[in-house]
């Protein structure tokens, strides 16, 4: 079964035993989604690398998006391979970056990707060491996620993003015009693609909202329901 949840920020606490003690249950056959800002790679630091080892040591398959807050440096030590229909960087054993544009198929679903965002913090990090500016998509990222959308008749079973389409973002979070180009584009998505649900992160919420889209943050979903486990 594959679940999601929202931005992990490198905690171990979020992803801990204790946090989610019903994921004892999950086996190699299981997958968890996270929607960007997965931050276990962003200092490149000793605790990090514990800390993604001992999710190496995890019997199911951790996926993310990338968020804003990542290092993208670090990620482009890794080369993307292709992995169950698109391309993804392996990380450890079990955990996979999932690539912006693309079109995974898990489980018999088609999943379409798409990490980025703009951080409105900014201003207080410093460029190459806390904040990079590839956090938001480039044109050629763009045009792959079209081309890809394209090649499957624009029509998948769930979409999985860091950030949000522009309504959801008028509604909620009004001030974001550095990210407007990205929300923008998921407005065009929401708009011309068929899809049963999406969930996104980025706003540190928990809500289903209009459209079958789901915001998320410390809560578990199934990504074929929308059901909560946790």
């Amino acid at each position: 079964m594959i679940y999601v949840t929202g931005d992990t920020h490198g905690s171990p606490a979020r992803l801990s035993r204790e946090t989610m003690p019903f994921a004892d249950r999950w086996t190699k056959r299981d997958t968890l989604i996270v929607c960007g800002d997965f931050g276990y790679l962003f200092s490149g630091g000793s605790r990090e690398e514990l800390a993604l080892r001992e999710l190496s040591f995890r019997p199911y398959t951790i996926a993310f998006v990338d968020g804003n807050h990542e290092n993208y440096h670090l990620l482009d030590n890794y080369q993307p391979v292709k992995w169950r229909g698109g391309l993804a960087r392996r990380i450890r054993r079990n955990v996979y970056h999932l690539m912006r544009g693309q079109v995974f198929e898990m489980e018999g679903n088609t999943i379409f990707t798409m990490g980025g965002g703009f951080s409105i913090d900014r201003a207080r990090r410093y460029e190459g060491v806390d904040w990079w500016p590839c956090e938001m998509p480039s044109q050629s990222e763009y045009q792959t996620a079209r081309e890809n959308l394209l090649q499957y008749g624009r029509d998948v079973d769930y979409i999985i993003t860091h950030a949000a389409p522009e309504d959801i973002m008028q509604q909620i979070f009004g001030d974001h015009e550095g990210e407007k180009e990205l929300n923008q584009f998921f407005q065009w998505v929401m708009e011309n693609v068929t899809y049963k649900r999406w969930f996104f992160g980025h706003l540190h919420m928990d809500a289903p909202l209009d459209h079958n889209l789901y915001a998320m943050f410390l809560s578990v979903r199934e990504l074929a329901t929308g059901s909560i486990v946790w």
